[in-house]
């Protein structure tokens, strides 16, 4: 109960910066799909429209913390292991006590509902493990010889290209 209070209040009532982008006409810009643009188009004539930046807030609050930089990062992971294995031992007694599952199926439908569980916590783990991985490197900095992706918009002609090197000014 603690780390959903605490969820909320970082991301769902945090403070976020506005980012700008041009919304597909159906929600989903199907030409985009094999670029993994989904829910944006380059089109100059949709005008844009400022939607909350959730990755840099994501990245501002796994990148700092009370006690040490990566503070929030550690806790959101230790979070999801404690809730991985929560899951996983409620599973088993819903399959064993509640399901009414044939009982020669008890097996292989506890394994599918531990994968279930051990994928959605690789999923929630990923992006603070990812925010441990990185050393320094800010949102948007800029690397030796690239321009910088800070502030960069459709409409300031962003190229959205990522900067992967490890010397950054």
């Amino acid at each position: 109960m603690a780390f959903m209070f605490i969820h909320l209040l970082q991301f769902r009532f945090g403070a976020t910066e506005d980012y700008l982008v041009r919304p597909p006409p159906y929600l989903i810009y199907f030409s985009g799909i094999l670029k993994l643009q989904l829910f944006w188009t380059d089109d100059q004539s949709i005008p844009t429209v400022p939607v909350r930046d959730i990755y840099k807030l994501e990245y501002d609050r796994f990148t700092s913390g009370p006690l040490f930089p990566q503070f929030w990062a550690v806790y959101y992971i230790v979070s999801t292991l404690i809730f991985v294995v929560h899951g996983c031992l409620g599973w088993i007694k819903l399959v064993e006590q509640r399901l009414n599952i044939p009982k020669g199926h008890h097996g292989r439908v506890k394994i599918i509902g531990y994968l279930i569980f051990v994928a959605l916590g690789a999923i929630y783990v990923s992006f603070p493990a990812y925010c441990l991985s990185i050393d320094g490197l800010a949102c948007g900095g800029t690397c030796t010889g690239l321009k910088n992706l800070n502030n960069q918009t459709f409409e300031t002609g962003g190229d959205y290209q990522g900067c992967l090197c490890p010397n950054f000014q």
